[in-house]
Parts: structure tokens; C-alpha cells; sequence
């Protein structure tokens, strides 16, 4: 064997030693005498050699590795692994046929394909899964047959181990994400909304990486929790790592989590799951589970579902060092310990930190860097990242501005909307308009607005534009409507056959049998609706009249195709309230059934759909099937009228009927399972119902008529938009918008009268100058720093990174621009306005060449010196305001002093300053954190603040 083979199967062997699993020659191998036994050289069938590994769980071979040399692509190596995959040779005892799941290694680099996946594809990880991880794979693709389950010995699988959200008839993480059900989108803006559902429609295609791009302000936090809420209870996932780029970021984020109330139930985010976890939890010795962890320290709570970090604290882990200050750095691959499945999200200040996630381009943090996040060395609850997700700003390339500078008008808008203008984009940008002049609303202009609009402040003037744009609120309006029309004008409308109601006063025959399967059919009380069955009765009778018995063959078919055929159909339609299909009720209906499962029953398949229920079932001992059916719809009436949205849908259903407060038809449809055959084919139509009715009603609602929507559409824009036809208000939202904007000229020229340096020199510099302001202009509302320079008063705080973006578009070709070139160019054209010119230049600089090319000061001078200058006034204010608080006070102390001009430095270095600062130098070698909150106390957060707004203005 080639040297760089061997090394890379030595490479291979230390991985799968610390993933635990179990190495041995072929000829020395005990598939039972660990829980996972990887065989190396094992000969497969005629035709297909040998697999490199051939990996047993629980005695049962499970899947196979395929080793290549170090620098082989692995791309091309999948087709040769899924050969061996298949060429177990017969008689031996396999989880499945081919191997459920496939390797490419070259020890540096390791490729996984999970054939239980609904279209499997090769993806790269970063060590090889232990085997509890694949075995509750094949637990939950419901491969794990009674003789595995009863075998298992101590440490094997459990169903406690399995997380909240796993069920053996969902299938792999993938598989469940497929089954989502509807997004709630009540409490979520319209981009929200499209930012979820576009996700999960990217994660369901089986794409490993999505970003997320939204403008600022527009809840990208609450829009990632909204999103990992729905991962974690929809498809069961087990660990979210949440990374952020600082500390104080990662507590805004947990405070976030914690208040997050979920739109389906009552429970806050950490409620909900506390007793689903407390199985875990006690394991772990902890009497409740916890849900969302901030990570302070290297080590992992087992418990926890979300793992909020910064990077820093990653870097730590990854290389089980204690918290790293710098995350500058490159792994080699062997320090970082086997790793287990986690969805990763990261909160992002720019898309070129995505970019660096990926890989492309220049990157602090390397791609395989972002693969895995360990605890220490005891715990063996690790991470590895399945799909990667960014949050970040509004993508900077994007053609459309954020709003700095419209492109029309606020009066031109205002004007457009009273002509009728209602389309999406005008309503929108009137929104956004609002919302920013809300801030900066004074009480008397309030005052006026509300008596000119009927009581509507700003708030709510902006809020209505942006409901009635809501895409979802429009569909749904839309399909009332269509429903409404349909119902006066649809074709006759049959009764179900297996329905009670043909019978007054009576019930149907049911048949019973010790220790039979049932399939039971009952359905919501206004599946029905009456007027449909009065009609129905009418056309039976009119019919029965012209065709008396005995029927012709004929006859007899007609009767089947007008009132038995057609009525499944007609019911599959959604008739009534349809209150099964809220995902709430659903759920709720769902854990009904499944309570009592081997205490009073066996429960087979079944399925919830929209307005009734499939279910097999089989009493156990001393248990009737009335006594079940009673249970189920006893509890779950009440727990239905319990929830708001259903109650509303029953009351409104029922006024339109004339029918009593009812959930649930008295009688149920069953019927005994007489042969396997049959039972078979109950299975497949109830699986088929499942897929139909899951998508059903997305489908119904997609298919309301485009000219429906359209009208509802522009209905709810003129209701919202009604109070701006007042040309009075308009005028007063017009002349209040201008009050608080500040105009900025920045088209005037400045003319030099006098240069120093040479005509040749002046030129150049010239040439320079014009380039750079005209780039300025070309990119500033899609470049951070530009636009935020641009919006005085400051809408959001300049920081380095904004600052560091810059540079690295005007070095980069074809401008090759330097902070000192520039301010070199500067000072040869106005030599009096420059200082400094001599001086060393740091990134910072930039806002000073920024404020000075865009004219918003008359003189450029050293960033620094004015953070100096701030500085100063700042702590004359600061020391009138100690001694006002208390007359004894002479200001700040000599060591105060001292922190306060190292915290203005570092702002003059970097533009602001977080608490997690003061862990770094020079902070750290003068007693970092605790030090500063000894000397300024509760009052250091205020200070903080208070430098990070004055000192850079």
C-alpha cells in the first residue's frame, strides 16, 4: 500500500477511535463485543472488492468508508462508495440493502451521504458520527425491528435519548423539514415571513447553506428565533448553535429567546420544552432542561437545544484551551474531537462576514474552522454543522438603496396614493417613512396628526400600510371570499356515506371482536354543513322517484357516481371550519390519540386531516372502542374550544349553519381489518391521505382566483391608506418630515487658491480627489460606512467593521487607494484645511476623509484628535454633573481619569467599545472587567454609552 494511504488510514483510525467506534482486522473481528465495530479490508461480493471499512452497529452492518490519499477529491469517489454499499455479500445480517450509510476519507477531509435521507446527497463533515448518533437515525427511519429493539443491552439505544420532535414515522431531519406544517404568521412582518419561508424552502431542496438578508430594523433576531423555534418543535433538531460576533450581542439574543412566546400555544420558548427535556435532564443531574444556553464557560449543558457563543469562546473550544483573546488562526484537522448533528446560525453584521463562512475570499476564520464547536475532552456531546444559515443586513450589491435617499419623494408618495396609486412598493415606502419620523415626533405634532387622521398616530398610520401589502392576509380574505362564492353557486354537494346523520335518531351498526384492528373514521360536526345535506336529501329523493327499484346495471352505476363516488372528493374539499388544520389543534388531536397508546390500546397509522381523522387502532383487554372514541373527542372538545383561533372558526361556522355548539359528530365510521391485504391497503391509503392533506390546503389557497386576490388586495390598501386622502394631513406629515431632516449639500465644489506642491504633483492629487468623491457618491447607498456617514443625524452607530468594509473597497482594484495617499492628495490641493499631514494615518482616518470629501467638516484633521476634542468637553460635562449629584465631588480620580483616556484611545482605534473589551490588552494587564465596574460602578454602562456617542460624533 502507497505511504500516503497508509497515512491516511492511520489519519482514518484515530478519527473513528475517538468517535468510539471499535477497530479490528477482519480476520480478528467481534461485531458484538462493542456498539460499533468498523472492520478494515472486508471482502464484499463477487464484483464489488473490498470496502476499506465496513462499519457494524449492534452486530448489524450499518454502513462502509472508502480511504483515499490525502489531496484526493472526494467528489468523484461517491459513485464507488455507493457500489460497495451494495455489495454486502447475501446472508449477512444488514440494517438494509444497500448500507443506509456511506463515507469518502482522506483522514483531512471526510464526505457522508445518509441514504435514509429522502434524495441523499454527499456532504462534508468534519469527523465520522458515533455510533448512537447513526443508531437513532435508524431508530427514527423506523429500521430498528422488534428483535433489534429486544436485544439492545445496557448503554444501547433508548426512546427517552431521542429529542422532542423525533417520531419513528417521520424520518431523517431532512425528511421532517418536509413535513413542516404552515407558518404561523401572525406577529411577523411581511419580510419576515418571506425570509422563513424561503429558508425552509431552501433547506427542504437539500441546500447546505442559505443567508438570510434583511434591512436594518426589520427584526433579524426575532426572525432567526421564529425560524430555529420551528426546527427544533417541526423537525426535531437536536442542537442549534447560534454564533454572534459579540458578547453583548449573545445576551441581547438569550433576553430574546427567553421572552419568545410561541404563536402555536401559551408557552414562552424555554417553557415548552422543560418537560419534553427532563428526561435528559435528569441524567445530566439537573431537574429541568435547559432549552437555550449562553455559553460563558468551555463547557456544553447535554440539555440544551440552542447554544448561543461568540466566536471567541468557539475558538476556545475548538482547540480545548481556555477563552481565546485573538481568533486569528488556522487548525490542523487532529485537535478537534468527534462531532454530533447541530443546525448552525450566525447573526452577521455584513454579508462579506457570510462570505468568510463559505469561504471565499479573505477570511479570519478558516471554512473548516466553522465545522464543529467541542466542550471539553469528558463530555461527549459535540457539534457538526448539517446547514449553515447567515443573518445579516440588506445585501450591500443589492441596486435598490435602504432608504437613505429615496428616490421619490415622501410628498410625491403621498400624492400617489391620493390619485389611487395602491401598488406594494409605494405603501411599503410610506411605511418606512413613518416609522422613522415616528422617532423623532414631537407631542403637539402628534396631537395634530390624531385630529386630522380620526385618532390614528404615526404608529398606527404606518402600521396599516404594511397589513394590508401582508401576502398571507391578502391569500386568506381572498379564499373566504371564493369559499363564500362557491358555496351559492356550487354543483349539488354529497353526503359521505360512513357520516351518521342519513340515520335520525339512530346509530350506525358496529360491529365489535376481542382483539380486532379497527379502522376508525370520525369527523368535525359541521363536516356536513346542513343546507349541503338538505340538498342532497332533495336530489336523492327527486332521483329515487324517476328510478324505483330494481335497478338495471346501469341505473345502479349512475347511483354510485352521483351519491357514493363523489363524496370523498367533495369532503376532501375542506367544507366547514376546518379547525383540524390550525397546527395547534392539529397537534393538540395528534397527542389525544397517541396518550393512551399500550395502556388501552395499539395504535396503528393515522392521519389528522383538515375536518375529520383516519386512525387504526386495536382495544386491548377490558377496553372498548367506544370507551376510546369517547376519550378522544370528550378531551379534545374541550381542549378545542380553548383555543382562540379554533372557537372563532366553530362560532362563526355555526351562526352561518343554524347547527348547536358542537366539535364533533356524535357517531364514528369503523370497520374491522379482515385480512392482511386489507390491512395493507388501510396503510397505504392513509399514508397517501397524509402527503395529500398535508399540502392540501396550501394548495387551496394558492388556487384562489387571481382576480380575488387582486380586488381584496386593493380593498385593503384603500382601507388602510383612507386616512391620507385628507389633503390637510398630508400636507401636515409633509411640513413635520421636513422639520426633523437635515438637508447636507454635498454638490458644492470647493475652488483652490493656492498649492505648494508642483503643477504635475497638483494634477495627480487632483485626479485623486475627484476619483475618490466620485466613488463616494457612486457607492454610498451600498456601502455601511458611506451610508451611515450620510444619515446625520446617525441612524445607527458607525463600527470598525463598517470602517475596515471601506478600506477594502477603495484598495481594492482599480482604485489602490491608502488612508495616507489620500490625505497626502488632500493636503497638496488645501494645504490650510489639512493638519496632520506628516503624521502616521490608522483605519480610522477614513471617517475623517469621508466627513471632509462630503463636506460635513471644513477642515480635515486626525480622527483621533477629534475623539481628543470630544473627549475633553465630555468630561467637563461629566465632572459638572458629579459635583451637581453630589457637592462633595471633585469630578473623576486620578485613576479614573487614567481608564477613561485608555477607553477614549481605543475608540479613537476602533470606533466604539463593549464591555467584552475590557478582557483584552491594555484593559486585561490593568485588571480588565472587574476593575473598570470598581472604579464607575452601576454608573459604568451609562459611561460606556455615553463615550461610545460623543466621542465619534
Amino acid at each position: 500500500m502507497p505511504q500516503k494511504e497508509q497515512q491516511a488510514r492511520a489519519m482514518i483510525d484515530r478519527l473513528l477511535e475517538q468517535a468510539g467506534w471499535h477497530l479490528c482486522d477482519a480476520n480478528e473481528a467481534n461485531i458484538h463485543s462493542h456498539r460499533g465495530v468498523a472492520v478494515r479490508e472486508f471482502a464484499l461480493q463477487s464484483g464489488h472488492g473490498f470496502a476499506d471499512y465496513l462499519l457494524y452497529l449492534d452486530g448489524t452492518a450499518a454502513g462502509i468508508i472508502e480511504a483515499k490519499k490525502e489531496g484526493h477529491t472526494l467528489s468523484g469517489v461517491e459513485t464507488q462508495a455507493d457500489k460497495y454499499a451494495q455489495g454486502l455479500p447475501a446472508g449477512l445480517p444488514a440494517w438494509r440493502s444497500p448500507l443506509p450509510f456511506a463515507f469518502q476519507s482522506t483522514g483531512a477531509e471526510t464526505r457522508f451521504t445518509n441514504g435514509l435521507d429522502p434524495q441523499p446527497r454527499a456532504r462534508s463533515v468534519f469527523a465520522f458520527h458515533r455510533p448512537e448518533m447513526l443508531a437513532s437515525w435508524l431508530y427514527v427511519a423506523g429500521l430498528f425491528s422488534a428483535h433489534h429493539t429486544s436485544t439492545l443491552g445496557p448503554g444501547k439505544l433508548r426512546v427517552a435519548e431521542l429529542p422532542a420532535g423525533y417520531n419513528a414515522t417521520q424520518g431523517t431531519f431532512l425528511g421532517r423539514l418536509r413535513q413542516m406544517p404552515e407558518l404561523a404568521t401572525e406577529g411577523l412582518w411581511p419580510a419576515q415571513i418571506k425570509a422563513i419561508r424561503n429558508l425552509e424552502h431552501s433547506l427542504e431542496e437539500n441546500r447546505p447553506r442559505a443567508l438570510i438578508q434583511m434591512a436594518t430594523g426589520s427584526g433579524k433576531t426575532f426572525t432567526s428565533i421564529s425560524f430555529i423555534y420551528r426546527l427544533i418543535k417541526f423537525a426535531g433538531a437536536r442542537r442549534v448553535l447560534f454564533l454572534v460576533d459579540r458578547g453583548n450581542l449573545g445576551d441581547q439574543t438569550l433576553k430574546e429567546f427567553q421572552q419568545y412566546a410561541s404563536p402555536y400555544n401559551s408557552f414562552k420558548f424555554s417553557e415548552e420544552y422543560a418537560v419534553q427535556g427532563s428526561a435528559n435532564a435528569a441524567s445530566a443531574g439537573s431537574a429541568r432542561a435547559a432549552i437555550v444556553q449562553r455559553l460563558s464557560s468551555n463547557t456544553l449543558d447535554i440539555t440544551a437545544r440552542v447554544c448561543i457563543c461568540t466566536i471567541q469562546r468557539m475558538y476556545s473550544m475548538l482547540r480545548g484551551k481556555d477563552f481565546a483573546q485573538k481568533i486569528t488562526y488556522r487548525t490542523t484537522g487532529t485537535d478537534i474531537k468527534p462531532v454530533e448533528i447541530v443546525v448552525f446560525m450566525r447573526s452577521v453584521k455584513s454579508r462579506s462576514f457570510f462570505e468568510q463562512m463559505k469561504g471565499r475570499g479573505m477570511r479570519v476564520i478558516g471554512n473548516d474552522d466553522l465545522k464543529a464547536v467541542t466542550p471539553d475532552a469528558v463530555s461527549k456531546d459535540h457539534f457538526v454543522i448539517v446547514d449553515a444559515v447567515g443573518v445579516c443586513e440588506q445585501d450591500k450589491t443589492d441596486s435598490r438603496p435602504m432608504e437613505k435617499k429615496p428616490a421619490v419623494s415622501f410628498e410625491k408618495l403621498l400624492q400617489a396614493v391620493s390619485f389611487g396609486n395602491t401598488e406594494e412598493a409605494v405603501l411599503t415606502s410610506i411605511a418606512g417613512r413613518l416609522v422613522r419620523m415616528e422617532h423623532r415626533l414631537r407631542e403637539d405634532e402628534d396631537n395634530k396628526i390624531r385630529e386630522l387622521s380620526g385618532g390614528l398616530g404615526v404608529k398606527e398610520l404606518s402600521r396599516q400600510p404594511v397589513k394590508a401589502v401582508n401576502p398571507d392576509r391578502i391569500v386568506e380574505a381572498a379564499s373566504r371570499r371564493l369559499q363564500q362564492i362557491e358555496s351559492s353557486n356550487a354543483e349539488l354537494g354529497y353526503l359521505n356515506p360512513y357520516a351518521p346523520i342519513e340515520i335520525a335518531q339512530a346509530n350506525l351498526p358496529h360491529w365489535r371482536q376481542d382483539g380486532a384492528i379497527y379502522f376508525v373514521t370520525f369527523r368535525l360536526a359541521d363536516a356536513l354543513p346542513q343546507d349541503k345535506l338538505a340538498q342532497w336529501r332533495e336530489e336523492r329523493r327527486t332521483w329515487h322517484g324517476f328510478h324505483p327499484k330494481p335497478w338495471s346495471e346501469e341505473e345502479d352505476r349512475e347511483y354510485y357516481e352521483r351519491f357514493g363516488k363523489s363524496i370523498e372528493k367533495w369532503l376532501d374539499q375542506g367544507q366547514g371550519s376546518c379547525i383540524l388544520q390550525l397546527p395547534e389543534v392539529n397537534e393538540l388531536v395528534s397527542r389525544a390519540i397517541e396518550y393512551f397508546e399500550g395502556e388501552r390500546y395499539r395504535l396503528g397509522k393515522f392521519v389528522v386531516a383538515a375536518n375529520h381523522v383516519h386512525v387504526m387502532v386495536q382495544p386491548l383487554p377490558e377496553h372498548q372502542l367506544s370507551e376510546i372514541l369517547h376519550s378522544w373527542k370528550s378531551y379534545t372538545s374541550k381542549q378545542i374550544s380553548k383555543v382562540e383561533a379554533a372557537s372563532r372558526r366553530l362560532s362563526q361556522d355555526h351562526k352561518r349553519q343554524d347547527a348547536a355548539s358542537t366539535v364533533w359528530q356524535k357517531e364514528y365510521y369503523d370497520r374491522i381489518v379482515r385480512t392482511p391485504e386489507e390491512l395493507y391497503n388501510i396503510e397505504q391509503y392513509i399514508i397517501r391521505h397524509r402527503e395529500f392533506d398535508l399540502g392540501e390546503w396550501q394548495k387551496r389557497r394558492d388556487a384562489a382566483s387571481t382576480a380575488i386576490q387582486e380586488q381584496v388586495r386593493k380593498e385593503l390598501a384603500e382601507e388602510a391608506v383612507q386616512p391620507l386622502h385628507d389633503p390637510k394631513l398630508r400636507e401636515l406629515l409633509v411640513e413635520v418630515k421636513k422639520k426633523n431632516e437635515i438637508t447636507i449639500d454635498h454638490g458644492s465644489q470647493d475652488e483652490i487658491i493656492e498649492a505648494a506642491f508642483s503643477n504635475d504633483a497638483s494634477e495627480r492629487a487632483r485626479g485623486i480627489v475627484q476619483s475618490f468623491e466620485q466613488f463616494i457618491e457612486e457607492h454610498k447607498d451600498e456601502i455601511t460606512a458611506l451610508q451611515i456617514l450620510y444619515s446625520k443625524p446617525y441612524k445607527a452607530r458607525l463600527s470598525f467593521n463598517d470602517i475596515k468594509e471601506l478600506a477594502d473597497q477603495i484598495q481594492a482594484p482599480p482604485n489602490l487607494w491608502t488612508e495616507s495617499q489620500l490625505w497626502q492628495a488632500y493636503a497638496a490641493l488645501e494645504k490650510n484645511k489639512v493638519k496632520g499631514a506628516g503624521g502616521r494615518r490608522i483605519l480610522t482616518d477614513l471617517v475623517s476623509l469621508v466627513r471632509f470629501a462630503i463636506h460635513q467638516d471644513n477642515e480635515l484633521f486626525p480622527f483621533p484628535e477629534r475623539v481628543q476634542a470630544n473627549f475633553k468637553i465630555w468630561v467637563e460635562a461629566a465632572s459638572r454633573r458629579l459635583k451637581r449629584q453630589d457637592g462633595a465631588s471633585t469630578g473623576f480620580t486620578d485613576e479614573q481619569m487614567h481608564w477613561l483616556e485608555m477607553i477614549r484611545d481605543h475608540i479613537a482605534a476602533n470606533l466604539g467599545i463593549e464591555t467584552d473589551d475590557f478582557e483584552y490588552a491594555p484593559f486585561a494587564q490593568e485588571g480588565g472587567l472587574g476593575k473598570v465596574y470598581q472604579l464607575f460602578g452601576d454608573e459604568l454602562s451609562a459611561n460606556i454609552d455615553e463615550l461610545n456617542e460623543n466621542l465619534a460624533a
